[in-house]
């Protein structure tokens, strides 16, 4: 975007981490793009992006999820980025974890959904993902904002547990 003095973000930080880098595009902004990146130490076998519902006005934007699939240790493993709507109506936000669920809640690969959900794990949206997701956050413990954390908005859920075991989030 202009701001960033049209610097390919993504590129650049591919560039510098010396990771493998996987961009969802969700709007076009200022003459570039918004999205959801994931910057991966393994080779990314394939990479999509889901669009998610959004409502447009009141300060809404489009969101996504980005999946992406790699080997680790030769079985095949799925991360999934997305940020879900910030604005007070949970309503966006709910039909957006409806749709994860839709899109992502079903396979049996081991998958970990991850990014920021602007909600506390005892909300609706996150009862949501429950039906298909364990919510390795569930603990509550702060997430944001960075410097003084409160709140626990930032989640990270995982399918296909069987012969694994969540050391830390």
């Amino acid at each position: 975007v202009k701001r960033t003095g049209g610097i390919d973000e993504p590129a650049q930080l591919e560039k510098l981490t010396a990771m493998h880098m996987a961009f969802g595009r969700t709007m076009d902004f200022d003459g570039g793009a918004y999205g959801d990146l994931v910057l991966s130490r393994l080779p990314i076998d394939h990479a999509r992006t889901v669009p998610l519902p959004w409502t447009p006005g009141n300060h809404r934007e489009p969101r996504a999820a980005t999946e992406i699939s790699c080997a680790v240790k030769g079985i095949p493993v799925v991360f999934i980025s997305t940020h879900l709507d910030h604005t007070g109506d949970p309503s966006d936000r709910l039909n957006q974890a409806m749709t994860l669920n839709d899109q992502f809640g079903h396979n049996h690969r081991p998958t970990i959904l991850a990014g920021d959900f602007n909600c506390d794990p005892d909300s609706v949206v996150m009862h949501e993902l429950a039906k298909c997701w364990t919510i390795t956050t569930a603990d509550g413990k702060p997430s944001f904002p960075s410097d003084k954390p409160t709140d626990s908005i930032d989640h990270v859920l995982i399918r296909s547990q069987e012969q694994r075991k969540v050391v830390s989030t």
